[in-house]
């Protein structure tokens, strides 16, 4: 995801090399990831799918007046959070 007139943005991420990180990403055969959805919450969902292995990765989306995960308890109430959350997508789609 590149937004224009800005530098591609690739984040350090250095928590991914934590030897107690690692393993929990390995043992689990699912992550739900929740960032702004903003550019740099992009980038950073994009990024994190590529090291973590994208065919794990799931992620979520919001009503169209939310730029978060925040935005949606404050606006919509936590009910709405745990159907966002409920609601999560494959990040890869086609035939696997």
């Amino acid at each position: 995801v590149e937004e224009e007139g800005h530098a591609r943005i690739t984040p350090k991420l250095e928590y991914l090399d934590d030897p107690d990180v690692l393993s929990v990403l390995s043992a689990v055969d699912e992550v739900i990831l929740v960032c702004d959805a903003d550019y740099k919450g992009q980038r950073l969902k994009d990024e994190l799918a590529l090291r973590i292995g994208v065919s794990k990765c799931f992620s979520v989306k919001y009503p169209s007046d939310c730029k978060d995960i925040n935005d949606v308890l404050v606006k919509h109430g936590k009910d709405a959070v745990t159907e966002v959350m409920l609601d999560y997508q494959p990040m890869i789609s086609g035939l696997v």
